[in-house]
């Protein structure tokens, strides 16, 4: 693992980030943050709205399958 940067945005959720000593604190979205390695980050009900995108810097190197990366969670 390393450390990333990324942004997650849409639908306004808390979000928290645990370090590895399971520190917490809470990371505001709609901007760029970091992520060290390690560190894990959960998203929070959104008050509103369904979907929130994460964004990370250099994109995740995840298999393809079907010709695509995309992960559908709700199947």
């Amino acid at each position: 693992m390393e450390d990333q940067v990324l942004s997650v945005t849409r639908a306004p959720a808390p979000l928290f980030v645990t370090d590895m000593n399971g520190g917490r604190r809470f990371q505001v979205g709609e901007f760029p943050f970091s992520l060290l390695a390690g560190e894990r980050l959960k998203l929070g009900q959104p008050a509103s709205g369904f979907r929130s995108y994460r964004a990370f810097r250099g994109g995740l190197s995840l298999p393809q399958v079907f010709f695509s990366r995309s992960i559908d969670l709700l199947s």
